[in-house]
């Protein structure tokens, strides 16, 4: 299960370790609980899946607090193509 590693290593980088496990436990707990509870099939979206999500997620974040501050955000490309 690679998506819980990935989850592992970002709640860690927040939090101490022997909370990060516990974090990860309860987070795989819930996810066993619903699949026997309604038998739905487990699929793996991969660790690059999860990558991405979070990538996307944290750039989200980003754009949403440069524009509270007036801000926009841009590219390198786009910032050195601009006079």
């Amino acid at each position: 299960m690679l998506h819980g590693l990935g989850y592992a290593r970002e709640i860690r980088s927040q939090a101490a370790s022997p909370q990060a496990i516990t974090a990860t436990a309860h987070k795989l707990a819930r996810l066993i609980y619903s699949l026997l509870r309604y038998g739905t099939a487990y699929v793996d979206a991969g660790q690059h899946a999860y990558e991405q999500q979070y990538r996307d997620r944290v750039l989200s974040n980003l754009h949403r607090k440069a524009h509270a501050f007036g801000y926009k955000l841009m590219r390198v490309e786009e910032a050195a193509a601009m006079p």
